[in-house]
């Protein structure tokens, strides 16, 4: 399993038409193969938004990424932040 983070700033005013895009979404996300969860986190004060997600691989989110690449979906979520998101790839640790 991989954790999978996506650090994004978000434009001002953007949070009303950014939730009711992302309640739009998320349910084809969710069924993706491979995708295991998803939870969306809002920092309002910091204009940032969270997405922690976890998935069966790297290649497997990867897969998902290039999916919403060609039918223009992340072109439509790139547009409501302010540069494009940190996406950070964790692995458990068996610690």
């Amino acid at each position: 399993m991989i954790r999978v983070n996506l650090l994004c700033q978000l434009k001002s005013g953007e949070h009303t038409a950014l939730k009711q895009f992302l309640s739009d979404n998320l349910a084809t996300v969710r069924h993706f193969s491979g995708c295991l969860r998803v939870d969306i986190y809002f920092d309002e004060a910091q204009n940032c938004m969270l997405i922690d997600e976890d998935w069966h691989s790297v290649e497997a989110h990867q897969h998902y990424i290039q999916f919403i690449t060609t039918n223009q979906v992340l072109a439509h979520l790139l547009s409501f932040f302010e540069q494009p998101p940190q996406v950070y790839y964790f692995s458990k640790s068996p610690l």
